[in-house]
């Protein structure tokens, strides 16, 4: 990343990769986060490489696996007979 004499970030194609994943993650200076999104909102392909890494970072914010654990587990239980083998009692027992 580059400054102009204003002391203004420039940030280059080739940076946003980088860049994009600290973004997504809220790991930038204000400063750098304004030149990155400035940068995005003039180029398309950084903008969609911006994009992607906000959506998986919020993708993965919200993965919850013990949620989805349950909710997989009572699908099955649900979709199974209610008894899938006969019951026997110790008591009924001829010997």
């Amino acid at each position: 990343m580059s400054e102009q004499p204003n002391s203004e970030a420039i940030v280059r194609c080739e940076e946003i990769e980088q860049l994009a994943v600290l973004l997504a993650c809220d790991e930038l200076d204000p400063a750098v986060r304004s030149a990155v999104n400035a940068h995005a909102s003039e180029c398309a392909i950084c903008a969609a490489v911006v994009s992607r890494e906000v959506r998986l970072h919020q993708e993965i914010a919200a993965f919850d696996p013990a949620r989805r654990f349950i909710g997989s587990f009572r699908a099955v239980a649900g979709a199974m007979p209610q008894r899938a083998w006969p019951r026997h009692s110790m008591t009924s027992r001829r010997g």
